[in-house]
Parts: C-alpha cells; structure tokens; sequence
C-alpha cells in the first residue's frame, strides 16, 4: 500500500516551532529592514500590524500590482527571500513535541511503504522519522517541493495564475532554478492512502493539485479505490479545504467524495 504524506505549515506548527509568517514578520530578522526605505517590507508590516495573520505570498501579488519598478522590488524581494531563509534557519527542528498530532502522524502509522511530499523549508519531517529510527537515507523519501534552508535555496513567490504585473516574472515560483514539480505530481498521482496534515491546499499551490479533479471525474480502477485523509483543527480549518477542494475539483467534491474513501478528521 503506497502511503503518501502531505505535509504543510500547520505541521510544524503542530510540533510547537514558530514557523508561521507571522512569526517571521514580527521576528528581527524581518524587523531590523522596517524604517530603513525598503517599501515591500514597510507594506507587509503596515498589513500585520492590522491582522493577526498574513498571507505573504497573496500580499507579494498585490504589492506587485501596486508597484511600477522591477529593479527595486527585485533587489527588496531578494532581501526578503534571504531574510526568511536566515529566520528558517534559525529555528531549532530537533525540539519536537513527542505528544502532538503531527509527530502522531508518523509514529502511529504504517511506514512500510511510503513518502513525505513536504511543502516547508525544515528538516522537521527528517527529525521526526530520525527520532522513530531511521537513518540519513530516508530523506531520500522526502520531496522537498518548495526547497529547503539545507539545500540553501527556497522557492517562495506565487502560483503561475496569479495575477501580477507582468515585468515581475521573478515572482513566479516557476522561475525558481530549483523548481520541480514532476516529482510531487507522480507521487500524487500514485497512491493508495493520502495523508494530508497542515496544508489548506491553497491557490499558491494548485499547480501540484490536478489529480483531485482527475479523481472526481474518473476515480480509481474497480477494487482500487483510494483513501484521502485530511487532518484539520476546527470547522473554520475544515470549510477552508473544502472552499479549495470545490476550485480544485471544479465543484465536483461531491463526485470526489463517492469515488473516493474521503475523511476529514478533525483534531483537538
């Protein structure tokens, strides 16, 4: 049985490391360039200071509207790229929360036959399968879709449909010398059990998500169906996938759900 784990944010989250943007924005390594002229980090911090929670990567898409230079926001993007890598990295991955969800995950099922589609910048998912027994050769199941701060390089921007101005092409995660989609995409088209845990499955990453449609319309050979689990804290979490899911599927969750083994399970 082919078990896939898709991994988000709210997985690290989980195991009790601040690694939300708003951790990020409010930390000094983002901090220390407000006041100083650089005007993508003086609008992200104008947004925070109103919320409690920001988007980044849809506010890196309206700022792109906003601007008319390409050299300055160029050189500001990669100021904000290096200071998020510097953040990431500061972070200590190995202090995991042993009685969360998200080291449940791993620790109370099957692994026999499995692999880590990993969309955060941390070793987090290598420590917890380390602690559990394995050794360096498992990283060779995790797919670090987005990079890593090991690999010291990270892809953060926006989804090829996000609509910026066009000289700011740099914005596209597609741009990226490291992107690679066709390992992700295979794995997500070849399981038998899909975890999803932390991830909302969001419009930044859709370019990953075609199989969900592909399975409303034409699900799984007879005998072959697949199970789709997807982990989520409270209803506000849960009607968030579920407002993907409907654009993912193109209102087909319905067709989604009887062709498929679905649950959404909610934690506490």
């Amino acid at each position: 049985m082919k078990n896939v784990y898709l991994i988000g944010n709210g997985f690290d989250l989980n195991l009790g490391l601040k690694t939300s943007y708003r951790d990020f924005v409010n930390s000094d390594f983002f901090i220390k360039h407000v006041g100083t002229g650089l005007e993508l980090f003086e609008h992200l911090h104008h947004v925070h200071q109103g919320s409690n929670w920001i988007d980044i990567e849809k506010e890196l898409e309206i700022f792109s509207i906003k601007s008319n230079s390409y050299n300055y926001f160029l050189s500001e993007y990669k100021v904000l790229c290096q200071s998020l890598r510097d953040y990431i990295n500061f972070i200590d991955t190995s202090l995991i929360d042993f009685d969360s969800d998200a080291y449940k995950l791993f620790s109370e099922n099957e692994l026999s036959d499995f692999i880590v589609i990993n969309f955060n910048y941390t070793d987090s998912v290598f420590n917890v399968l380390k602690s559990l027994g394995y050794d360096e050769s498992v990283r060779e199941r995790i797919i670090h879709v987005h990079g890593s701060v090991a690999q010291k390089e990270i892809i953060f921007g926006v989804d090829d449909k996000a609509d910026i101005n066009r000289s700011h092409t740099f914005l596209y995660k597609s741009t990226s010398s490291i992107f690679n989609g066709r390992d992700c995409i295979s794995a997500l088209n070849d399981f038998d059990n899909l975890h999803v845990f932390g991830h909302s499955l969001g419009e930044s990453d859709h370019m990953y998500f075609g199989f969900l449609h592909s399975l409303s319309v034409s699900g799984a050979p007879y005998g072959q169906m697949k199970s789709i689990k997807l982990y989520h804290y409270g209803e506000e979490a849960k009607y968030d996938i579920y407002r993907q899911l409907h654009k993912l599927t193109y209102s087909g969750v319905s067709q989604l759900k009887n062709k498929t083994i679905y649950k959404d399970i909610e934690l506490q």
